[in-house]
């Protein structure tokens, strides 16, 4: 708890330092894209329950490399590509290494039709977020989901655009690589109304055993000129033996901006994530393990992180970045951020345009 103490206090130091010694032009990137490069690299701290330095869970980390590409034609026709180039795909296919891959209608009442390959429909913030800019996950998203599925969806978006509503055939986000044809059906809802943007979806998907798994998503975040923070509770239940409230995951994190330009920004995170399931083994299925594709019964695990980000220039972002995690949990399941560890993190983001926005595609 000492480490965990000593890290954020030098966490908390940094803004008002920062405030003192740094250029208050240098701003977060706006400009719009055809084909951007984004990077980001981190340098690891590990310390185990015992407070002893673990070097094979740290040091340099080079944690993500991806390349997008996004067009859109005139007011009906989108395209969205996104590609992770240092993702080893699980059953070797070139196409699992994409995130999005799609296509996108849209008619002139606010319907529209998209298909392809994009990011599951589960509601909530945390998972909403692009993956460049969450740096620890909550354990209920590390566990289970595949976040990317190729889906045919169909909605609607509201006449002043602050509310669409989709639906979607999709691939199961319980897929792995013994067990690929299954399917989900998924609802999900976005909106802004000023400020409040809610992300909630309800979503019904086959599992590994001719079984389903309902997952409940309510996501809501707040934001106002310097200050945003968002709450999400996903819960998720087997439909053979449904239960409420029993594997869920409980995520909340506030952001607060400094400076004119708002490029520097503090944030903590809290998560809380359980399974009271019961662990009898006459509930176990023919494999041996529970009915659950996500959290193990027997977990609950919470979380604390925070840290600071700051772009001294256009398409550069720092951070630091630390978090402390207890509970309990089985002893033989790998979690992201097991109880009792503390893990830091210093690191860059690059987000690079390789070729702007022609300016006859820019919206008028």
């Amino acid at each position: 708890m000492k480490r965990f103490i000593l890290l954020f206090t030098l966490l908390l130091s940094l803004p008002a330092l920062s405030a003192e010694t740094t250029d208050s032009t240098s701003k977060k990137p706006e400009v719009d894209y055809l084909l951007r490069l984004d990077m980001r690299g981190d340098v690891n701290l590990y310390f185990d329950q015992k407070g002893e330095y673990v070097k094979q869970n740290s040091g340099f980390r080079g944690t993500y490399v991806i390349l997008k590409f996004d067009l859109n034609v005139g007011e009906h026709f989108s395209f969205n590509y996104r590609q992770r180039l240092n993702k080893i795909t699980f059953d070797q296919s070139f196409f699992d290494s994409f995130d999005f891959l799609s296509a996108q209608w849209k008619f002139s009442n606010g319907l529209f039709l998209k298909a392809g390959k994009m990011a599951s429909l589960l509601g909530g913030e945390e998972f909403d977020m692009y993956v460049l800019d969450v740096y620890y996950f909550s354990e209920g998203l590390n566990f289970g989901y595949a976040s990317f599925t190729w889906n045919a969806a169909a909605g609607y978006t509201t006449p002043d655009k602050r509310s669409t509503l989709t639906f979607s055939f999709s691939e199961s986000y319980l897929r792995d690589i013994n067990h690929k044809g299954i399917f989900g059906l998924n609802l999900h809802w976005t909106a802004n109304y000023g400020p409040w943007v809610p992300t909630w979806s309800v979503n019904f998907h086959q599992g590994h055993h001719n079984d389903w798994v309902n997952t409940f998503s309510i996501g809501n975040k707040f934001q106002f000129d310097r200050f945003k923070f968002y709450v999400d509770l996903t819960e998720r239940t087997p439909l053979k033996e449904y239960t409420f409230m029993q594997d869920f995951s409980l995520v909340g994190q506030f952001f607060y901006s400094f400076l004119q330009n708002k490029s520097l920004t503090i944030s903590l995170k809290g998560a809380w994530d359980r399974n009271s399931h019961s662990t009898d083994p006459t509930t176990f299925n023919c494999e041996g393990m529970p009915y659950m594709y996500f959290l193990q019964p027997g977990t609950s695990i919470f979380t604390l992180s925070g840290g600071i980000e700051f772009w001294p220039i256009e398409w550069i972002r720092l951070h630091l970045m630390a978090g402390h995690s207890f509970g309990t949990a089985p002893a033989d399941v790998a979690f992201g951020f097991p109880p009792g560890t503390t893990q830091a993190m210093i690191g860059m983001t690059l987000k690079l345009p390789l070729l702007p926005l022609p300016s006859f595609l820019k919206k008028k």
